[in-house]
């Protein structure tokens, strides 16, 4: 999903060789269909957002490929959607913050014990 996300991103290059046309990437991201506060490309949800223009693609049960341009940001979920992350009120915050982010005491014990094992 990230290296979908990438491909789009980069205007579909993959380590500076076209593997999706540009011209697709392109009209993909182009609206095609209002929804709302949003639009639609192909297959895609396309927004302003707080950091300029976003795109989002969604799967079943919460699936998301939610890709920001101006911050050279993707962002993969893989969750039910009533556990789905807000990128303004987590990650976007996260970036920008000038202080460093909160310790997670759990996820560094268990990064440590495996970088033990190797």
């Amino acid at each position: 999903m990230a290296r979908f996300g990438y491909l789009y991103l980069h205007d579909g290059k993959w380590d500076g060789e076209q593997i999706v046309p540009k011209e697709w990437v392109k009209e993909s991201l182009h609206p095609h269909t209002e929804l709302g506060m949003t639009d639609y490309g192909y297959y895609f949800y396309l927004s302003e957002g707080e950091n300029g223009r976003e795109f989002s693609a969604r799967g079943a049960f919460g699936q998301w490929i939610i890709v920001v341009p101006e911050l050279e940001l993707i962002v993969i979920e893989t969750g039910k959607d009533s556990e789905r992350l807000s990128i303004r009120d987590y990650i976007g915050p996260a970036i920008k913050s000038e202080s460093p982010l909160l310790a997670n005491e759990q996820a560094y014990a268990r990064l440590k014990e495996l970088m033990e094992k190797k």
